[in-house]
């Protein structure tokens, strides 16, 4: 049993920590650089090294976190939730500012308004279109620039907000390396007024859908697959990560490293849990199973035990 594992007893404690420690590891402007890159227009011309140091802006980054992660070092704080009044509380996983292209040396800086939303086990199809919230969230981002409403409100501060969103865990093959945009567009439907992009150009929500059987040909798609498998080993995914050019220091590592336990951790515990099941069926006894258990996973008598109580409170499925 790993280090990571030894501490958790659900599988739900273990995908809240594999869920804060992949945020907290691609919350590095490495990684934000390379999404901004391919798939944010307004830097697709800008070099990595600018995105970097030039226009994501310094501090600007903060990370969620859910109170079950430890060691996390990032920001928490007021900027990752928007709350209203009428309406429920929302929290972005990743959120993060950058400076338009040729404005960092403008006294007046423009900004861009970042977030990333990471879905990374069974949240594909959550009962609703993720589309519809990726629009959600990005109006209630919009909105929450406007500290009132009234007849001297100025709307002509408002910044552009980009909801980017990496759909990983149960996304069907078919869908897998698609990336889609959404955006508004301005359309005369009498006549023809020429208008500034730049004041209805405020919304966009780019969807990103990748798994581990992806075949793709984009550099970009091929190392957020690595980033977020959940079956590619360690020294694999470090040694891939180099090949596409991250700088692997201690902490990156490290994290790296925590996320794969966290990984491995979730596996073998479902594959137990499974095992119970199905030795349950064949109608093994308790004590039967457990020595099976002990056997083939390698585990202790105490979490045996844990798992065993943990299988008979699963719900049954005919």
């Amino acid at each position: 049993m790993n280090q990571s594992g030894n501490a958790i007893v659900t599988i739900e404690e273990a995908q809240a920590k594999l869920d804060e420690a992949t945020k907290e590891v691609f919350a590095d402007k490495q990684y934000l650089a390379r999404i901004m890159k391919r798939f944010v227009s307004e830097y697709s011309d800008c070099s990595l090294e600018d995105i970097q140091n030039k226009y994501i802006e310094e501090g600007s980054i903060h990370v969620s976190k859910v109170g079950v992660a430890k060691n996390l070092t990032n920001i928490e704080g007021n900027s990752n939730d928007d709350t209203s009044i009428n309406e429920g509380n929302v929290r972005y996983d990743i959120l993060f500012h950058a400076i338009y292209p040729g404005d960092e040396s403008l006294e007046e800086k423009r900004f861009i308004g970042l977030y990333i939303n990471i879905e990374l086990q069974n949240k594909y199809y959550p009962g609703y279109p993720l589309e519809m919230r990726g629009i959600y969230y990005s109006a209630r981002r919009l909105s929450s620039q406007l500290i009132a409403i009234n007849e001297n409100t100025n709307y002509g501060c408002l910044e552009k907000v980009y909801s980017i969103w990496i759909c990983m865990g149960n996304v069907p093959d078919k869908d897998a390396g698609i990336v889609s945009r959404y955006y508004i567009e301005k359309d005369d439907i009498i006549g023809h007024i020429k208008r500034d992009r730049s004041i209805y150009d405020l919304l966009e929500v780019i969807m990103i859908r990748i798994n581990d059987h992806m075949q793709s040909d984009d550099d970009t798609l091929n190392l957020l697959q690595t980033i977020f498998s959940g079956i590619i080993s360690q020294d694999e995914k470090v040694e891939k990560l180099k090949a596409a050019g991250i700088v692997m220091d201690n902490d990156m590592t490290g994290g790296v490293s925590e996320m794969c336990n966290y990984s491995e951790y979730i596996l073998e515990k479902g594959r137990v849990l499974e095992y119970i099941s199905i030795r349950r069926e064949d109608g093994w006894d308790e004590a039967k199973i457990e020595k099976g258990i002990i056997e083939k996973f390698h585990i202790s008598e105490e979490y045996a035990k844990k798992w065993m109580k943990e299988a008979s409170l699963l719900p049954v499925t005919n």
